[in-house]
């Protein structure tokens, strides 16, 4: 009994000590997750308490947010709240005025509005000359200039900086469109063709005679009478000239045999001006689709604008152009055959023609000549580097593409 007794009182020993065991081992774990929900409580507070502290527009686009979020810092601090002052130098299509609406347009304009509206600056517009933008710019008078001024080397009285080019092209070309049996048959109602023509019916006079000359005492093709024997050897020298065969009508002394090798090698140089000058009227930008260089357009009858850059290219390369007053009567004098073509700066022949179209006359791209735009602001512009990065983000993102496809037709291609 006093066994049984004595186990009895040790079995319930072990269980009260497994109860107390159970329950400290409850509490220490309750203790825990309460501990851990506390701390989560007072982390997320805090955590909240600071995103409280950061201004957001709720009507921002994600695009926009992501601009003042990265680029923000690199943004001058002298020009946060600021109204910039933007001078605009006007000239179709970089930059004008809309007729109807009075509002500023165009390829710099759109560029630089697409920049500034997703970066929240405000600027007021300021028209000048291109003397008085650039003038303004060294003095530090305006932020920026916008207008189609290809980059050029600064002069020693004045001081700006270009951007990073956001646009780059050459010279272009007007030409007559026509079609091939209009070219064909102008040609042969030309004066060169006329010059031509008597070059060869002289030539073949001049060589019959001569082998009649030479042949017509020991050659009985020649013998019989002088007006037959002329006429035997102008027939041999147009098979000679046709590059055809001569039939039976042979040279036979030395001295007719040195002339008709002589004239034979003539007759290839002259078959060959023939032909050059013919196939001129397909290579001198009529049929062609781009002109490659200098070559291509020496041949041209050019009009070109005074006192312009492509006027001074032309005069370096001894080429020689009629000058006009303005681009709408040079593209009327293609139109009406008074010219075959007209050269000037690409984006502004381009939109010339594309909003003044005259039949028959067709734009060709020039690769002869690069220049390049950009934007202009005043010497050590801490708006420099910032503008940069916008116009690169614009490149990659194809905006200033479209921009540029917009003021010069569909058909243009970005060089």
């Amino acid at each position: 009994m006093s066994l049984d007794l004595a186990l009895s009182k040790n079995k319930k020993s072990i269980q009260t000590m497994l109860k107390k065991k159970i329950k400290s081992i409850q509490i220490n774990w309750l203790l825990r997750i309460a501990l851990t929900v506390f701390f989560s409580v007072i982390f997320f507070n805090t955590s909240c308490a600071e995103k409280k502290d950061v201004p957001l527009e709720p009507s921002i686009s994600d695009e926009k947010s992501e601009l003042i979020v990265n680029h923000a810092p690199s943004f001058s601090q002298e020009f946060r709240g600021k109204k910039l002052n933007v001078a605009v130098y006007e000239e179709a299509p970089f930059a004008f005025q809309s007729k109807e609406t009075g509002v500023y347009k165009g390829i710099c304009v759109d560029i630089w509005e697409s920049i500034a509206h997703k970066n929240g600056i405000t600027f007021t517009y300021t028209p000048v000359t291109k003397e008085e933008g650039l003038k303004g710019l060294s003095e530090k008078k305006y932020d920026l200039l916008l207008g189609g001024i290809p980059n050029f080397v600064q002069p020693d009285t004045m001081a700006f900086e270009f951007t990073t080019p956001f646009y780059i092209s050459g010279v272009g070309l007007a030409l007559a469109q026509k079609s091939l049996f209009k070219i064909v048959s102008s040609y042969f109602y030309s004066l060169t063709a006329l010059k031509v023509f008597f070059s060869v019916a002289l030539f073949i006079i001049i060589q019959g005679a001569t082998i009649w000359f030479f042949e017509h005492k020991k050659n009985k093709d020649f013998k019989n009478s002088t007006l037959k024997g002329i006429g035997n050897g102008v027939w041999w020298s147009i098979n000679v000239v046709s590059l055809s065969d001569i039939g039976d009508i042979v040279t036979k002394t030395l001295g007719g045999r040195i002339m008709a090798t002589i004239w034979l090698f003539a007759a290839l140089i002259i078959v060959n001006i023939f032909i050059g000058s013919l196939s001129s009227e397909f290579t001198v930008g009529k049929i062609s689709s781009e002109i490659y260089n200098v070559k291509d357009i020496e041949d041209l009858n050019i009009l070109c604008l005074d006192d312009s850059l492509s006027q001074k290219f032309l005069e370096e390369n001894s080429i020689s152009c009629k000058k006009i007053t303005s681009i709408k009567d040079g593209l009327k004098a293609i139109s009406e055959d008074k010219a075959n073509a007209l050269i000037y700066s690409e984006p502004l022949l381009r939109y010339m023609m594309k909003e003044n179209p005259e039949k028959g006359v067709k734009f060709v791209p020039a690769g002869i000549l690069s220049e390049y735009y950009s934007f202009m602001l005043p010497p050590n512009s801490p708006l420099l580097h910032w503008l940069n990065q916008r116009i690169l983000e614009l490149i990659k993102q194809q905006e200033i593409k479209k921009i540029v496809k917009k003021y010069l037709g569909s058909d243009y291609r970005c060089t």
